[in-house]
């Protein structure tokens, strides 16, 4: 991913900010940049930071929405492939981002109905902003169930099934595991991250890959 590019281009489909009438319009305009500032360097940050197995892009509309990918590669959630969005308050840096979950992801600090993560055991914000640290609470909530119990959870069911029967709350998740792959190709309104089916020559090298075939012969050939 070019980051310097991505930012170039978000600096050119920037909406234009109109200055108000009002005395204090001028202040207004100054916090707006400077926050959108942030953002972009918040994001070029990413690129040394980010968890491995996850990927963002910005919204080109909107820099205060930055839609992302996980590829669960280990855990009870393992070969899910799940979609979130990061929202940004006028308030950021000095206020944290929400998550929001677009896949459906069953799992008891995330709201069935909204997909919103609960952040309550996220501690690590500061007010210069670290965008990585955020992710990095993310992906260790799928990967790991070791910050699972709590008074008030986000969703009381899936706790409550974890807690009384492993076996059934591992059907759950395989539901979620199953319908993240098959809604992969339909592109979530307004996302910047867009799957396309594998050409023929991808499952080929996929096959070869999984039978521990040499790959490199057959892509040099």
């Amino acid at each position: 991913l070019d980051t310097g590019a991505m930012i170039g281009r978000l600096f050119t489909r920037s909406k234009p900010i109109v200055p108000a009438t009002s005395v204090s319009a001028p202040t207004e305009s100054y916090h707006d940049r400077l926050r959108q500032y942030s953002l972009m360097m918040e994001f070029q940050k990413l690129s040394d930071e980010i968890p491995s197995g996850m990927y963002i892009v910005p919204d080109l509309d909107n820099i205060s929405i930055w839609h992302g990918v996980i590829f669960v590669q280990h855990g009870i959630y393992r070969r899910a492939i799940l979609t979130f969005i990061l929202q940004f308050p006028d308030s950021f840096p000095e206020t944290c981002p929400i998550v929001k979950f677009s896949s459906s992801v069953f799992h008891p600090m995330i709201d069935p109905e909204s997909g919103l993560v609960d952040l309550s055991s996220f501690n690590n914000w500061q007010p210069n902003g670290n965008v990585a640290n955020l992710l990095i609470f993310v992906k260790s909530i799928i990967d790991s169930t070791d910050m699972w119990e709590r008074d008030l959870p986000s969703n009381s069911e899936a706790l409550n099934l974890w807690n009384k029967d492993v076996s059934l709350y591992q059907q759950q998740v395989d539901l979620c595991v199953m319908r993240s792959l098959d809604r992969l190709y339909l592109t979530e309104n307004n996302s910047s991250i867009k799957f396309s089916r594998p050409q023929q020559d991808h499952q080929l090298l996929w096959r070869r890959i999984q039978k521990g075939d040499n790959i490199w012969d057959w892509i040099a050939a």
